[in-house]
């Protein structure tokens, strides 16, 4: 977190980073089955920050009062806020960006924002292009449902091996990969390639150089994005990788793992929603997502719900009871934000800034001189915010807002 050091070189702070358990080289176990994986929850992770503070403050010899700031963007953004809201007695502030700390099962509103992104003038979007994208995707989905059709598809594609759209969870994978170019979460105006950004897709897509269809042009954009390697659709290999209990490749279980105890977050492409992507045949549902973690873990649909809504019950949702000096920031283009906090509470106690234009949690990014101005606003912001809660004291929670 570049924002972060700057602001600690600022005032003077200790900087302190923590590996999250079974992330990295932090892996307790020896190996990643689900009887390890017991071991991995946010709330353990938390009770690891306790301990952290706890060891810390006896290594550098730091004084009670010492104020800590927690930082995090995305998923550790979402810690950042819950060690402020849970553990209140030990963090004074949290800066949380980009953090959805509403779990939801079916996570349907990332593809809705995914769809206002690609129509967003702003951004480089526009109606026509998101229409382009939708007429693309269904005829994908129309080809899908015949024999010639799949040939057709495999050979546009670039497909690897030999008629693998004849089994319907290949289908399921290579729809999939054929949206991935149009994730925004990390949109970058400046970006250098011919298809890296939102503006650059919606100008490919609509491109009248060629005059061909919009399932050709898709083939033609997602070509560039897997460069001369084929696309691999095979499920199998996937569901492999989900059963793998080793160190060394068992990587993919750790955060599904989570997903299927705590948080579920499932981006599904259902036909009732605004999912710019393929919807008939219905094959990113939120089955789909539950399937892989009867597979990978044994835990069923009903289960995952059941957790989530205790993640919610626990953590309080985007109105944590009691939490005071978080400030949530999310990008408007970031599809993540439809489940964090947008709306700052009357006291000002958790303040919430969105971020026009803004990808996920890009202002905590290497500042650069393409930044749009939103961007350097953000960072101005959330310094200013940093300077706030630091002269607050436990008992002047509420005193309002940044002027």
């Amino acid at each position: 977190c570049a924002l972060m050091i700057r602001l600690a070189e600022e005032h003077g702070a200790l900087i302190l980073a923590l590996e999250h358990r079974f992330y990295g080289k932090s892996i307790p176990t020896a190996d990643l089955s689900t009887e390890s994986l017991k071991f991995l929850s946010s709330r353990q992770a938390l009770a690891d920050v306790a301990k952290f503070h706890s060891t810390i403050s006896q290594q550098f010899a730091l004084q009670p009062g010492t104020k800590w700031i927690s930082f995090g963007g995305s998923y550790p953004g979402m810690l950042a806020a819950w060690c402020r809201s849970k553990l209140p007695g030990l963090f004074h502030a949290a800066i949380s960006s980009s953090a959805p700390v509403v779990a939801v099962p079916n996570m349907q509103g990332y593809n809705d924002v995914v769809a206002d992104d690609l129509a967003d003038a702003t951004v480089g979007g526009s109606a026509e292009c998101l229409a382009t994208v939708k007429e693309a995707f269904a005829s994908l989905g129309e080809s899908l449902q015949s024999t010639a059709g799949r040939r057709e598809l495999e050979n546009k594609f670039n497909i690897c091996g030999s008629m693998p759209l004849e089994n319907e969870e290949n289908q399921a994978v290579f729809a999939q990969a054929a949206s991935d170019p149009f994730i925004p979460q990390s949109n970058d105006p400046s970006c250098a390639g011919k298809i890296c950004n939102i503006q650059k897709q919606c100008k490919f897509m609509l491109s009248s150089e060629f005059t061909i269809s919009p399932l050709d042009k898709l083939a033609a954009l997602v070509r560039i994005a897997f460069g001369k390697e084929c696309m691999v659709c095979d499920a199998g290999a996937d569901k492999r990788s989900l059963t793998n209990t080793t160190k060394q490749g068992g990587t993919e279980r750790v955060w599904l793992f989570q997903t299927c105890t705590e948080f579920a977050f499932y981006q599904t492409c259902d036909p009732d929603s605004r999912c710019p992507f393929t919807t008939s045949p219905h094959l990113t549902s939120l089955q789909s997502y539950y399937d892989m973690c009867q597979l990978a873990f044994g835990i069923s649909g009903s289960e995952v719900e059941t957790s989530v809504q205790a993640s919610n019950a626990f953590y309080g949702g985007d109105k944590p009871p009691g939490a005071s000096r978080i400030l949530f920031v999310n990008g408007q283009v970031d599809p993540w934000h439809v489940q964090s906090v947008l709306k700052s509470n009357d006291a000002d106690e958790l303040p919430a800034l969105m971020v026009p234009g803004a990808s996920h949690h890009f202002w905590t990014h290497p500042p650069k001189p393409s930044d749009a101005p939103a961007i350097v606003a953000a960072r101005l912001r959330i310094a200013e915010w940093v300077q706030h809660f630091l002269l607050e004291t436990d008992g002047d929670v509420g005193l309002g807002t940044v002027a």
